[in-house]
């Protein structure tokens, strides 16, 4: 594995192991007083240095955060909603090259007429 920088370990050592237990962005971020988005760039290096990190995410907020997988189960479960989420940005993708650029206002004004 690469050297780590002392904020990559910093946030490494925050990471539980296991599936069994998370931490989100959020606290680690508040933890090592840096921005959430600066944790996820941190996260984003160690996954490219070899760390196996995977994250539960889901849109009730309930058992979100970031965990080590030691299983391949977990890596399994882990990576799950990454790759939904990878799916559904594909699809936004096509979704916007293939709108209407001249006629989207007056398609979507008929759609609320509709259901009015």
């Amino acid at each position: 594995m690469q050297e780590l920088t002392i904020i990559e370990q910093s946030v490494l050592d925050l990471i539980p192991r296991g599936g069994a237990g998370k931490r989100s962005a959020s606290e680690i971020a508040s933890l090592v007083g840096l921005e959430r988005r600066d944790i996820q760039a941190v996260v984003n290096r160690l996954v490219k240095k070899g760390v196996p990190i995977v994250a539960k995410r889901d849109g009730r907020y309930i058992e979100r955060g970031y965990y080590i997988a030691t299983t391949e189960q977990e890596r399994i479960e882990g990576l799950y909603s990454l790759k939904r989420q990878q799916i559904d940005t594909e699809e936004r993708i096509r979704l916007v090259e293939q709108a209407d650029l001249e006629n989207w206002s007056s398609q979507l004004s008929k759609a609320v007429a509709v259901n009015e």
